[in-house]
């Protein structure tokens, strides 16, 4: 449907309800029988507008986001880049406006979120990434060639052969302290044989002399980022992984003085964007107030054999919820009292980055902001069925009220989802919160999350519940209140302790691990993306609720093991939740957030 027809033909469904009540959220013993008066109450005027969101527009919004023309919109490439633009164009074609000075929010994803590839040439003998060779998450970018050098000597000028110092937070200071003393890049040698399939075919090539055209041999479409190494921590050398098959190959190189050369460069761009608009409230006093409603807008991309990840469930449909909404809202003659603003995030499959950066710099107090309503996820499984997660009662009781009404059964979804979603930071700051969202399935992370497969019948009507919601707090006489939600791990855990890793939610037999955070206790003890967590300390890590017990009974003056199944194998890691209790690591870390 042309767009501009959309949204005439919304308006005129909307006209029939010009105004509506003004709601209030009461507390104490009477508060869930008025809120039904209210909620009932606002349903009458949110029902013509529910009725414009509809199934084949969910349906065609899913069929763009997730076409194999987006690439599986991973952050800082040209996929997502588009599906931003997309955004913007419907929010502008809507009527709403941007929140800022331009639709599109700039934010740094990085060093440690864009994507690292490497390569390595000894000898004759050519490395890419792979099952010999892999690069530091806090490796720096460049193309050295250089005399090698075994860490014992002068590493000035050298590339450095090292043998991995018992964690990757260990590596990475005698990293840093290498770049202080001068050295052009290190290379850390595994006692692992090899390190599983990674990125890349570790093809090698000995017909070409050591470093010639080293660039070849990086996947297409990445550029060498070079980087001054001058002085002080901050600046990070190339920083690669050997498996123990090239450690005679190395030391060899570094015994004898001959040439190696490095080269480390970053996939895609080191920035990405949320995309904001707000529709403006008609109340003179409460439009300066806010509810929001956001959903990610990024994926993850393609797999080694080039096959993409179209995420149409996660997130193309909770993209184009927020488009439903803003267009049901966006119609109506007389907006609600309150504004609201619709946020398209980026990179939250990088840990969240794009609602961390609007919470770290927001256009508004975030005193302002009434709610957040996140939608993720919300096209799967049975078709009767919504999961409800919160972080206010007043939200909750609204919920499953207007869930309800349009066939679904609200089932209580588990606290630790607000943990591995962009509601995060929002209840991390103590603003009420709703997360809506229909379950994990086999397709989740994989490339046949596709569009025919999503219920786009079952988007719409997820979306009609948010919309009554979003009245309802968006009209209300007063603001829904903040209840802080039960286990949840993120940054932070028990008694203020901070490990840094977001979980994926569901799933036995473990923990597995969603993303870690930068500079954090998790990313100090080597713990990546996709390890399943097993044990913490003595306590063994059966699922979700043995986290907290786990991290009560450890002491804060003294290291830890954390037991990982990592591609199929059990590793330890070292952890300490201060870096000086790590073995062979001599002085504090830099890093206050523990």
């Amino acid at each position: 449907m042309d767009p501009a027809a959309s949204l005439r033909a919304r308006r005129e469904v909307a006209a029939r309800h010009a105004t509506g009540p003004r709601l209030a959220f009461p507390s104490g013993r009477l508060a869930l029988a008025a809120l039904a008066v209210f909620a009932a109450a606002g349903a009458a005027r949110a029902q013509d507008a529910a009725a414009t969101i509809t199934a084949r527009e969910i349906q065609a919004h899913v069929d763009f986001l997730a076409s194999d023309l987006l690439e599986g919109r991973d952050s800082g490439r040209r996929g997502a880049e588009v599906a931003a633009l997309y955004i913007e164009t419907q929010f502008e074609i809507l009527g709403l406006r941007p929140l800022g000075a331009s639709w599109q929010v700039p934010f740094d994803l990085g060093r440690r979120a864009t994507r690292l590839r490497c390569a390595l040439s000894c000898g004759g003998c050519f490395q890419r990434e792979g099952e010999q060779l892999a690069v530091r998450d806090f490796s720096g970018c460049g193309a050295v060639e250089a005399q090698a050098a075994l860490a014992a000597g002068e590493p000035a000028g050298r590339v450095v052969i090292a043998a991995e110092q018992g964690g990757e937070g260990a590596d990475r200071v005698l990293a840093e302290d290498l770049a202080r003393r001068g050295a052009l890049a290190v290379v850390f040698v595994s006692s692992e044989p090899r390190f599983g399939r990674r990125r890349g075919d570790g093809r090698r090539d000995s017909g070409t002399a050591p470093g010639a055209g080293l660039e070849a041999w990086l996947p297409a479409g990445v550029t060498i980022e070079p980087q001054a190494h001058a002085s002080g921590p901050s600046d990070a050398i190339p920083a690669l992984r050997a498996a123990a098959s090239l450690a005679s190959s190395l030391v060899d190189a570094a015994e004898q003085g001959d040439a190696i050369a490095v080269a480390v460069a970053r996939e895609g761009t080191s920035a990405s964007t949320n995309v904001v608009g707000v529709l403006d409230g008609a109340d003179p006093v409460l439009k300066h107030e806010f509810v929001l409603v956001g959903a990610h807008y990024d994926h993850v991309g393609r797999n080694d054999r080039g096959e993409v990840y179209n995420g149409a469930d996660d997130n193309a449909s909770g993209v184009a919820g927020v488009l439903e909404l803003a267009g049901a809202l966006a119609a109506l003659p007389v907006p609600p009292r309150r504004s609201v603003i619709f946020a398209a995030w980026g990179a939250e499959e990088r840990g969240l980055l794009g609602s961390q950066a609007f919470i770290t710099a927001p256009p508004v107090s975030l005193e302002q902001i009434a709610a957040c309503i996140n939608l993720d996820m919300i096209s799967r499984n049975d078709a009767g069925v919504v999961e409800v997660v919160h972080a206010s009662d007043d939200l909750l009781f609204l919920a499953e009220e207007a869930a309800r009404r349009h066939a679904l059964a609200p089932q209580a979804g588990l606290p630790l989802l607000l943990s591995a979603s962009d509601s995060l930071p929002f209840v991390q700051n103590d603003i009420p919160t709703l997360f809506l969202f229909t379950g994990m399935h086999a397709d989740l992370h994989a490339p046949t999350d596709d569009a025919e497969r999503i219920d786009a019948d079952k988007a719409a009507r997820v979306a009609r519940t948010a919309l009554e919601v979003l009245l309802a707090v968006a009209n209300g006489a007063t603001r829904p209140v903040f209840a802080a939600p039960g286990l949840m791990i993120g940054p932070s855990s028990a008694r203020g302790r901070r490990l840094g890793f977001v979980p994926f939610a569901g799933g036995s037999g473990g923990v597995k691990v969603s993303s870690v955070s930068a500079g954090s206790v998790a990313e100090r003890a080597g713990l990546l993306a996709d390890d399943v967590i097993l044990r913490i300390g003595a306590a063994s890590i059966a699922g979700a609720s043995d986290l907290r017990k786990a991290l009560q009974a450890l002491s804060a003056e003294e290291p830890f093991e954390i037991e990982v199944r990592r591609q199929g194998e059990s590793v330890v890691l070292k952890a300490a939740f201060a870096d000086r209790l790590l073995p062979g690591i001599g002085a504090p870390s830099d890093d206050s957030r523990k």
